[in-house]
């Protein structure tokens, strides 16, 4: 079907992703309307990917057919068609030699926008080194339909068609297991954003011999928050020493049983203190029967 498509890309080569744009049709072909540079309108003669390489902050407009928004401090690039043949084989074969890390799409019901901290769109890629950014055990696991090219796995969250609520019914359990690690989710998003999110999370002991970070829970459960940070901490480091592990030990056994599913997609280390003292107690944990919704 035809609908407006905005593709949220991080990770890439901004120079070639423009160029792969427009060699798609993505992008017009025709002069733009308007061209901002560190959001200052001017008149540049210049081939598009010549502006995109040179300028650190970039806004090119098409009429209301198509946007490029570019900054390179937040290593964000925004494309923007009003028109395009919206189908997951379509995205694949648009995506397939774009050289990028991560992106979202927009979504096809305006409604349901919910902030810039959420990924509410109807898919979602990962590229090549991208896949690290998510939580790789939860990729087989997910409410979604799964598209893969060589390097490329895109995330399908609805079925395409049906009803504005079906929709949304469809895709709300996939946006929130890929929502951004500090709200809990399992993507560790951009570096940037991550990092600026992250501010009240410190481990409390730290294993240098395996570079492991320990965080010890007295009572009660873990934060969602605090899971979800403690895992992109391996991703984007923190600290002065590097993460490669986190351990999560708790006091009491019954909230690290409860916790045991979480913790093993975030491939976190968990322990508790038992009758036989500190132990280990996800070596040998078998995760449940995967049930994918009916519409997968």
């Amino acid at each position: 079907m035809l609908a407006e498509l905005q593709l949220n890309l991080s990770g890439g080569e901004p120079r070639r992703l423009v160029e792969c744009a427009l060699t798609a049709g993505f992008l017009p072909a025709t002069p733009p309307t308007a061209v901002l540079i560190g959001g200052a309108k001017v008149k540049d003669a210049r081939l598009l990917d010549e502006l995109v390489a040179g300028n650190d902050q970039l806004s090119v407009t098409w009429g209301e057919d198509a946007i490029l928004e570019y900054s390179r401090a937040r290593d964000q690039m925004m494309l923007y068609c009003s028109r395009y043949e919206v189908t997951a084989e379509a995205l694949v074969e648009l995506l397939r030699d774009m050289p990028f890390e991560a992106c979202t799409t927009s979504t096809l019901d305006p409604t349901w926008w919910q902030g810039h901290d959420s990924i509410h769109g109807w898919a979602f890629a990962l590229k090549g080194a991208g896949h690290r950014l998510v939580s790789q055990r939860v990729i087989d696991r997910g409410p979604w339909r799964l598209h893969r090219d060589g390097d490329l796995t895109v995330f399908q969250f609805h079925d395409l068609g049906v009803d504005e609520a079906t929709a949304l019914a469809q895709a709300a359990p996939g946006h929130a297991l890929l929502a951004p690690m500090w709200l809990g989710g399992h993507y560790a998003g951009q570096s940037w954003a991550f990092k600026s999110n992250a501010y009240d999370y410190k481990p409390q002991f730290y294993e240098r011999a395996t570079q492991t970070s320990v965080l010890l829970f007295d009572e009660g459960e873990a934060p969602r928050r605090t899971i979800g940070i403690a895992a992109g901490s391996r991703i984007h480091q923190l600290f002065t020493e590097q993460v490669s592990q986190v351990r999560f030990v708790y006091m009491d056994e019954e909230s690290a049983r409860k916790q045991l599913e979480i913790l093993w997609l975030y491939a976190i280390e968990s322990y508790a203190m038992t009758y036989n003292g500190e132990t280990r107690i996800d070596i040998d944990y078998i995760p449940s029967e995967v049930i994918l919704p009916l519409w997968v």
